[in-house]
């Protein structure tokens, strides 16, 4: 069962947006996830707001997080998203 779903947007291209021809979207089960991926993604749902600064152009994340409390969802900057959660978002045509 996949519970966190992914979507990555922004960009230079947009993409993610009303407008875009392109959907960045994946999805993951936090049961595959590392122990210290799942901690990171831990600490991002509980104070989403240690942010970096993001670099013009750049992407960001939108996570949504199924838990047995409900969903939970989130926006931030690239840097801050583990890589295997990165892999996982692929780009489809709307």
């Amino acid at each position: 069962m996949s519970d966190i779903h992914l979507e990555r947007l922004g960009g230079f291209g947009g993409f993610g947006g009303a407008g875009s021809a392109i959907r960045s979207i994946g999805e993951v089960s936090s049961e595959q996830l590392s122990s210290s991926d799942k901690a990171r993604m831990e600490t991002l749902f509980a104070d989403p707001s240690t942010k970096r600064p993001e670099p013009a152009d750049g992407f960001r994340y939108r996570i949504t997080w199924k838990t047995s409390s409900g969903k939970k969802t989130i926006e931030v900057p690239e840097a801050l998203v583990p890589q295997s959660l990165r892999d996982a978002v692929k780009d489809q045509l709307r």
